[in-house]
């Protein structure tokens, strides 16, 4: 059983060991509400594996047939989903427009129930419009209505009615800076540390997008980074995004951060310089930190599932995870990787082609790590008689099933 917006672990028995340099097992469903990996492979030796099957939020009541097939075999199992017990509204996220632009966007709902669903705005900026029926919402702001908007969609279905906001800013065009964010993590934060990554989010912050990950470039998109006024190099840029290397200054120091484009230069935002720090990068749009690890060269250590090309890793496999805040010649018997509480010998550190600011940790996972989709996973540098650790991301570890 399965429930509307949930993802559930499926378990698919093979009749042998598998053999890895075959075509892989195709699976699909009866319903395109519910989403499989298009192929999986199994490990070499290994006579079970396991795979995520993700259900759409608005998927109904219903049986769901979801089959795995290796040339003519086909086998076939069966899943119930529920439905979701109130309407589902769908909403766009943060919203930024120039004044005497056009905005527009729209919002849907829908009910699992079948019931008919009704869509309302609780109220108008001075000019907008919004359609109810359609579920577009448009707007051309003048100068006088530049700020921030705050616009409460509702959705009902008769007995439930869910609520979902949406921010819109009106501005000049001017870079506007909302948010200082951790590149490796995602995390939100006021503070640089010499060499990481880092990116502002906001509104107006490029023309275009563009990105140059080798540091070479102190311009992208139309955008430029100064730091106490000073311009360091852009890695990524994108209207509501800018990415930039941090410079190597005094821990202590305080930070004056502007973006700078062909409208004008933004507000000035503080951060807070700190000391080194050791950082894994994640895939941000997994939930749980999952780290962007990697096995067999190319594949996350991950679940297999649908949005990714992943698959968990096993004992004796060499996995790289990419980590900001090493140079390329730090002594690997200096580092130590922690699955669980395992600690794991790092066998090489090593640059990343084309890439500034961050390096592949090899590491090799023992017979005794733990076993989970989730495994804690940290990275410790030990330097001038101090440990500096890592946040805890993770990765999926898997039994050699025979």
């Amino acid at each position: 059983m399965a429930q509307a917006g949930s993802t559930v672990t499926c378990e698919l028995q093979l009749s042998g060991p598998a053999d890895n340099a075959g075509p892989g097992i195709v699976l699909s469903a009866s319903t395109s509400l519910v989403r499989l990996p298009g192929v999986v492979k199994a490990r070499p030796r290994q006579s079970s594996l396991a795979f995520q099957a993700s259900v759409d939020p608005t998927a109904a009541f219903q049986t769901v047939a979801i089959q795995a097939a290796v040339d003519a075999t086909v086998v076939e199992d069966n899943i119930t989903v529920m439905g979701a017990k109130r309407p589902i509204l769908s909403v766009p996220g943060r919203q930024y427009v120039t004044a005497g632009h056009r905005l527009a966007f729209q919002v849907s709902a829908s009910s699992a129930s079948g019931e008919p669903t009704s869509v309302s705005l609780a109220a108008l900026p001075p000019g907008a419009g919004f359609d109810s029926m359609s579920g577009t919402f448009q707007w051309v702001p003048g100068e006088s209505e530049s700020g921030t908007w705050k616009l409460m969609f509702s959705a009902s279905d008769g007995p439930d009615t869910v609520a979902s906001e949406v921010i819109v800013t009106a501005g000049s065009g001017v870079p506007l800076i909302e948010e200082l964010r951790d590149t490796a993590n995602g995390s939100s934060g006021t503070a640089c540390s010499p060499g990481s990554l880092v990116s502002l989010r906001g509104g107006w912050l490029a023309a275009t997008s563009e990105s140059d990950w080798s540091g070479d470039r102190q311009e992208l998109g139309g955008a430029a980074v100064l730091v106490n006024g000073s311009r360091v190099p852009v890695l990524a840029a994108s209207p509501t995004e800018v990415t930039f290397k941090c410079p190597n200054t005094l821990s202590g120091s305080i930070l004056n951060l502007e973006v700078e484009t062909a409208a004008g230069r933004s507000q000035g935002v503080n951060a807070v310089m700190r000391e080194s720090t050791v950082a894994i990068l994640t895939v941000h749009e997994v939930a749980g930190d999952q780290a962007a690890a990697t096995i067999l060269d190319s594949e996350l250590a991950m679940p297999r599932n649908y949005r990714y090309l992943g698959l968990p890793a096993q004992a004796g496999d060499a996995v790289r995870i990419p980590v900001i805040g090493l140079s390329a010649d730090s002594d690997p018997s200096s580092l130590t990787a922690l699955i669980g509480d395992i600690p794991v010998p790092v066998r090489s550190v090593t640059a990343l082609t084309g890439i500034t600011g961050m390096v592949h940790v090899g590491i090799v996972i023992p017979a005794a790590a733990p076993i989970g989709d989730a495994v804690p996973l940290r990275v410790q540098h030990l330097q001038d008689g101090c440990v500096i650790s890592s946040q805890t991301a993770s990765i999926a570890i898997e039994a050699i099933r025979r």
